[in-house]
């Protein structure tokens, strides 16, 4: 098939793969190597190609004593967690959580709990995320 490039973003560092959008479709996955036909044609159509950009890390797990740390840190109470915990409508979902944040020794950043009691705080993900960078340095 080919395609009409609209736009289009190095997919990695070495330049050999890219992700483009064209008329066709929304998004294409173009690479030197898996699909030479349509890299070339991106590479002769002209366009900007964007820069890569590395993706950031994941943010490391934190022990129950930073994530604590971390939360009294930004001016959120245990209490506070624990109500959100309270408010959680379904009676099973309530306990799973309640469970986790009880008793679980680490607490990963992806976890749907953390989104979940953080948006009941009225956190943001940006907030989440430099609470819990900062809770990791204790």
């Amino acid at each position: 098939m080919s395609y009409t490039f609209i736009a289009a973003r190095y997919a990695n560092a070495e330049q050999t793969a890219a992700v483009a959008e064209t008329e066709e479709a929304a998004s294409v996955a173009l690479s030197a190597v898996d699909t030479p036909e349509d890299w070339a044609a991106l590479m002769a159509s002209g366009i900007p190609i964007a820069p890569y950009e590395q993706p950031e890390p994941p943010l490391v797990p934190l022990t129950a004593r930073q994530l604590r740390l971390g939360l009294v840190a930004v001016g959120i109470s245990l209490g506070d967690v624990e109500a959100a915990i309270d408010a959680i409508e379904d009676p099973t979902d309530r306990e799973v959580a309640r469970i986790e944040w009880e008793y679980a020794t680490t607490f990963e950043r992806s976890h749907p709990l953390i989104e979940q009691v953080g948006a009941a705080l009225g956190l943001t993900p940006e907030q989440i995320d430099d609470m819990w960078m900062g809770a990791a340095a204790l």
